[in-house]
C-alpha cells in the first residue's frame, strides 16, 4: 500500500492520467487506508507490509524515535523539497539571503544538519540502538595503508642501497677477490 501525503489534492482532482490511476487503487471503505499523518504512517508501517511516501526528513526523524535500525529508506529521492525565504518584492536582503543559501548549500552544510537532528533523536530515544561498534570505512584504513606504503618504500630503498654498496664494494676489491679465488697467487 502507498499513502502520498503530499498529493492528496492532485491525486483527488485529476481527471485521468497516473494520479486517477492511483487514487482508483485505493480501497476507500477501509480505514487503514486513508490518508493519515507520517506518525501514524510509520506505526502502521511497524505494524504491516506498507510503503509510505513523504517528506526524507520528517520520515527519518520520525522514525528514528522509534529505531532507524528497524525502517529502510530508498537511497534516491524525487519530487525533491526546496525550503526558501520569502521576503518583500525589491527587498536589499533578497542577494544577501540568495548568496548566503547557496553557500550553506554548496558547502553540505544543510545536509549534515539535517544528519545531525536525525542523530540527535535517535540516541536520544534510544541510546543503546547506536552504541555497538561502527562499521569501518577506507577513512578508518587509511592509515594502515600509509604505513604499509612507507614500510614498502624504506625496504625498497635499502635494497638500493645495499645493491649499490655491494657493487661498489666489488669493483674496489676486484685484484683482492681475484687473489683469493686464485689460491694467493
Amino acid at each position: 500500500m502507498v499513502m502520498f501525503e503530499d498529493m492528496i489534492v492532485p491525486t483527488m482532482s485529476a481527471k485521468g492520467g497516473i494520479y486517477q490511476k492511483i487514487w482508483q487503487l485505493f480501497n476507500h471503505e477501509d480505514p487503514d487506508q486513508s490518508f493519515v499523518s507520517t506518525e501514524n504512517a510509520i506505526e502502521m508501517i511497524l505494524k504491516k507490509k506498507y510503503v509510505f511516501i513523504g517528506s526524507r526528513l520528517n520520515l527519518k526523524l520520525n522514525a528514528a524515535r522509534r529505531g532507524l535500525d528497524k525502517f529502510h529508506f530508498a537511497s534516491q529521492t524525487f519530487l525533491p523539497q526546496g525550503f526558501s525565504m520569502a521576503c518583500n518584492t525589491g527587498s536589499p536582503f533578497k542577494d544577501v539571503f540568495s548568496r548566503i543559501l547557496i553557500r550553506l548549500t554548496e558547502a553540505g552544510l544543510v545536509t549534515k544538519w539535517a544528519s545531525d537532528e536525525v542523530n540527535k533523536v535517535s540516541s536520544n530515544i534510544s541510546p543503546s540502538a547506536n552504541s555497538g561498534p561502527a562499521a569501518i570505512s577506507l577513512q578508518h584504513l587509511q592509515a594502515a595503508f600509509f604505513i604499509i606504503v612507507l614500510g614498502l618504500t624504506l625496504s625498497t630503498t635499502a635494497l638500493g642501497i645495499e645493491v649499490m654498496a655491494s657493487t661498489w664494494w666489488l669493483n674496489t676489491n676486484k685484484e683482492e677477490i681475484r687473489g683469493a679465488a686464485c689460491g694467493g697467487r
